[in-house]
């Protein structure tokens, strides 16, 4: 009996040490929990993407000044200017004179909706010719250029980088000068709408030429490219 007894008390032993040794897991467990969720956040990532395909517009029709024939490479030359000088007295008492332009002058202005190849502008005048056949001698045309403006929106460094050089131009009167520049864009450059003004237009006469009514056709030329490649002759 006595060994039975034991034997029980053994067993009643051995069970409350393996619920206490149980019940220490547990706690254990609990102590390691709290302990991690008063630690430093850590953090995961998704990725995901946004995206967009742009087309460069494409364009039909005239330019503002009718000139059906002012696109190059997908670019486009809205609009260019010409020059009125009115009536004016032959000035014996000076060397030349010097005649300012009487119309509001358009802008030459520049659409490129998004091609990378950059591009350029020539002028070039043919002679300047009386009703008579006479040329207008040892005289020129000079235009003054003013600030090129965008339509964009950029911020000042990159209207910067995007912005054409716009030239003054001189253009002699007996069709002499040739293709002259007016303005040019780098390779990824001049993107958008730019207008590049005139400030200033004065035909210089030089006295001794003949009395008439003298015109010249000016020749704009736009190239796909940043400087020049234009071999349109002058008319």
């Amino acid at each position: 009996m006595m060994t039975k007894k034991i034997l029980r008390l053994l067993v009643a032993a051995s069970t409350l040490a393996g619920f206490l040794v149980a019940g220490g897991i547990t706690v254990n467990a609990d102590d390691a929990s709290s302990s991690s969720s008063s630690s430093s956040p850590v953090s995961g990532t998704s990725t995901t993407t946004a995206n967009v395909t742009l087309n460069a517009e494409s364009f039909s029709g005239d330019s503002s000044d009718g000139n059906t024939n002012g696109l190059a490479g997908g670019i486009k030359l809205q609009s260019v200017p010409g020059f009125q000088f009115g009536t004016q007295t032959i000035d014996t008492s000076a060397s030349e004179a010097h005649y300012v332009t009487a119309n509001t002058l358009a802008p030459v202005t520049v659409i490129n909706p998004g091609i990378a190849t950059g591009w350029n502008v020539t002028v070039a005048s043919g002679p300047m010719t009386s009703t008579n056949g006479d040329v207008l001698k040892a005289s020129n045309l000079n235009l003054t250029a003013g600030s090129p403006t965008s339509e964009t929106t950029d911020n000042n460094a990159d209207a910067t980088a995007n912005m054409p050089t716009f030239s003054n131009v001189i253009l002699n009167t007996d069709g002499s000068s040739g293709n002259v520049p007016v303005a040019t864009a780098a390779v990824k450059s001049g993107l958008g709408t730019w207008n590049m003004p005139y400030t200033n237009a004065t035909l210089n006469v030089a006295q001794n030429n003949l009395a008439g009514t003298y015109t010249s056709n000016l020749t704009w030329t736009l190239t796909n490219a940043p400087s020049g490649a234009a071999t349109t002759p002058a008319s």
